[in-house]
């Protein structure tokens, strides 16, 4: 059975999802992506996305997919990742740029 879909509203800043089964569809009416976790039914919408994506036509229509963590930039791209590990790393200095960025704006 499909999780519930929730919209998730992140805070201002990176923001690191680990490995998950997530869905990529463009959302015509606001010009975005949205980005959902199969398995939880969370669902974000991002500007932009970069990274290795595996698309499916099983369903009878075109889904694109990624199995693995999702890094976001405060720019709302979504980055794909093979591994949390590579992930994390990315995600690390991005919140590094964004804590230097807000103590330096105040």
């Amino acid at each position: 059975m499909p999780a519930q879909v929730t919209m998730v509203q992140d805070p201002p800043g990176p923001v690191f999802l680990p490995f998950a089964h997530n869905r990529l569809c463009y959302y015509r009416e606001v010009k975005q992506w949205r980005v959902r976790n199969e398995d939880t039914g969370e669902l974000r919408l991002v500007e932009d996305y970069e990274g290795n994506l595996g698309l499916n036509w099983m369903d009878g229509g075109s889904h694109v997919f990624h199995d693995g963590p999702i890094v976001i930039d405060v720019e709302r791209t979504a980055h794909f990742f093979k591994t949390d590990e590579e992930a994390e790393k990315f995600y690390l200095v991005l919140l590094n740029e964004h804590a230097a960025t807000v103590r330096a704006t105040g």
